[in-house]
């Protein structure tokens, strides 16, 4: 039996996620399992984004590290 873990993610995380998921899946015309999504997802390359995404990547990872400044400090 393998072990489970939950990670706790925002909801724009999650929707990224989701998206990358599903582009994945359209590729390879299967659904996967989160395990096969992650191991998939870092057997690519570093994606290459375009400026908006970017700068949504960006600003959530800004707004997420403000939130566990103010939740751990």
């Amino acid at each position: 039996m393998s072990n489970i873990t939950t990670i706790s993610i925002s909801e724009k995380t999650k929707k990224l996620l989701e998206l990358k998921k599903k582009e994945i899946e359209e590729k390879i015309n299967r659904p996967l399992s989160w395990d096969e999504f992650f191991n998939e997802l870092l057997k690519e390359e570093v994606p290459k984004l375009s400026p908006e995404k970017a700068e949504l990547l960006k600003k959530i990872i800004k707004e997420d590290r403000t939130r566990w400044k103010r939740r751990f400090a």
